[in-house]
C-alpha cells in the first residue's frame, strides 16, 4: 500500500515538473517549442524523464483500476483502500489539468495508451467467476 502511494506521489511530482519546465506560449507553434528545447538541451532532457516517469506511474494505476473494475463487475470482491488509491489517479489527472490542459491530456493519453496495453488479460481470466 505504501508502494503504491509512493508511486503516485511520484507520478503526481514528475507531472509537475513536466509543466514547470515545459514553457510552451500559446497559440502553440512548433518551431519555437524545437528552438526552445534546441537552446536549452537540460530542460528538454528534464522534460522527457519527467514525462516517462510520469506516464507510466500512471498507466500502472490505471491498468489497474481497469483490473479492478472488471474483476468488480464480475462479482470478485476486490480490497476497498487498493481499489480506491487506484482510482485516485484520476484525481492526479483533475490536478494536473488544472496547472495545463494540454501537458495533462497528453500524458492522461500515453497512460491511457500503455495501461490498456498493459492489463494481464490472463489473470482476468482465471479470477472470474
Amino acid at each position: 500500500m505504501r508502494k503504491k502511494i509512493i508511486q503516485l506521489l511520484i507520478g503526481f511530482i514528475s507531472g509537475c515538473l513536466l509543466v514547470k519546465y515545459m514553457n510552451i506560449t500559446f497559440p502553440l507553434r512548433l518551431e519555437e517549442v524545437v528552438i526552445n528545447f534546441l537552446l536549452s538541451p537540460m530542460d528538454f532532457f528534464i522534460v522527457m524523464i519527467c514525462f516517462i516517469i510520469s506516464f507510466v506511474f500512471h498507466a500502472i494505476f490505471i491498468a489497474e483500476s481497469i483490473e479492478n473494475t472488471y474483476l468488480l463487475i464480475n462479482g470478485v470482491r476486490v480490497p476497498f483502500r487498493n481499489t480506491l488509491l487506484c482510482y485516485s489517479v484520476f484525481i492526479s489527472f483533475f490536478i494536473l489539468s488544472l496547472l495545463a490542459v494540454w501537458d495533462a491530456i497528453l500524458i492522461l493519453a500515453f497512460s491511457i495508451l500503455y495501461g490498456l496495453l498493459s492489463v494481464d488479460y490472463n489473470y482476468l481470466k482465471t479470477n472470474r467467476r
